[in-house]
């Protein structure tokens, strides 16, 4: 789908806020984990990540508020989701382009770190 350019106001927005949703590491390594998983209750993945439940959790709905994931009850359990793989291929785009400076940085630098 091509999109008309500039991007149109309220568009920009809903693309910032979802960025917004992602910009703390916690909340990238749930949508890498229910990427790898399908889907999780939040103590399963607050085990994956050796944070507490209500940490887990906390982010979960901030992530569940943006919709990049879904939730779903069953019984006192919520299951969680990704809403839409794009949001973790998004991720996986930019840590690829990353991981390629690191590793140019490190030819040019060979005091530059290099475990990506």
């Amino acid at each position: 789908m091509a999109l008309s350019r500039p991007l149109a106001d309220p568009l920009v927005e809903l693309v910032s806020a979802r960025l917004r949703a992602l910009g703390q590491p916690v909340r990238v390594r749930l949508v890498d984990r229910l990427d790898r998983l399908g889907e999780a209750h939040v103590q399963a993945l607050a085990d994956e990540l050796a944070a507490t439940q209500q940490n887990t959790s906390k982010h979960l709905v901030a992530l569940w508020r943006a919709e990049l994931v879904t939730r779903r009850h069953e019984g006192r359990v919520t299951v969680y989701a990704l809403a839409d793989r794009e949001t973790f291929v998004l991720i996986e785009r930019v840590a690829t382009e990353i991981a390629v400076q690191m590793r140019s940085f490190a030819d040019d630098d060979p005091d530059a770190p290099t475990d990506v």
